[in-house]
């Protein structure tokens, strides 16, 4: 019941709990009720909730408000969440800016985490591959392979878990074939390598077969009819990043 629940909200947020802010903006966001959603989060913010202030960097960026998401995003940190680093880091990256490059380098090496955190390696890798920093970027990403491994292996508990270091390892290897970084890729798909990335990431290997078809002219045409569809959508994703 929508109405129910939003009683019990405000009924939270009446009796001081901030947490009840961020809790009733997500509620107006399933009705798609944006604008009171929006109201909601700001009045959040001014309540101190980082939640809030997190929850409306994402809205921001979406909509192309990109100088208040940014704000958001950092009062959300401020407000003691680091949690919104990759979030954010991801947000500019997704959105293409490329005058914040270096500014998402900064964040992160800011924000590293004390313990050992793959998503986090994966998604610095990304960001200083961006940055042209290729070699920095690969030894991240060998260095990770066992725990890439794991991952790949692991069990319906971690699928989630499983699915965003995977979705990460996907973006990391679109961005070296759309910078043509071909030689990179291939010594990663090599059959000599430690872990078979070819197996775990058949589409991307056909996809840098197709885009090597001159060298490789037979290789491509083994992906079969299965992949095609995936295989057009990464390529476009390429494109996609080529141009930005």
């Amino acid at each position: 019941s929508f109405k129910k629940a939003e009683e019990q909200f405000m009924l939270a947020i009446k009796n001081g709990d901030t947490d009840g802010y961020s809790q009733l903006a997500r509620l107006y966001m399933k009705q798609k009720q944006t604008e009171k959603a929006v109201s909601t989060f700001e009045q959040g913010v001014e309540q101190n909730d980082p939640e809030s202030a997190h929850q409306l960097g994402h809205i921001l960026n979406r909509q192309g408000k990109f100088e208040k998401s940014d704000e958001m995003f950092a009062k959300a940190i401020e407000l003691g969440d680091d949690s919104v680093v990759g979030c954010w880091v991801e947000s500019i990256y997704n959105s293409k800016r490329i005058d914040k490059m270096h500014f998402v380098i900064e964040l992160l090496e800011k924000h590293k985490p004390e313990s050992e955190n793959m998503r986090f390696d994966l998604l610095y890798a990304k960001i200083l591959l961006w940055n042209d920093n290729l070699l920095e970027a690969m030894d991240i990403i060998k260095k990770q392979t066992n725990s890439i491994r794991d991952i790949y292996n692991s069990d319906d508990s971690e699928e989630k878990y499983s699915h965003k270091v995977l979705s990460e390892l996907v973006e990391f290897f679109l961005l070296l074939i759309a910078k043509k970084e071909y030689d990179t890729a291939l010594d990663m798909f090599s059959d000599s390598n430690d872990f078979d990335f070819k197996t775990m990431l058949k589409p991307i290997y056909y996809l840098l077969m197709n885009e090597l078809k001159e060298d490789f002219p037979m290789e491509y045409l083994k992906a079969g009819k299965e992949l095609t569809e995936t295989i057009n959508d990464l390529k476009e994703e390429v494109e996609y990043l080529r141009k930005k």
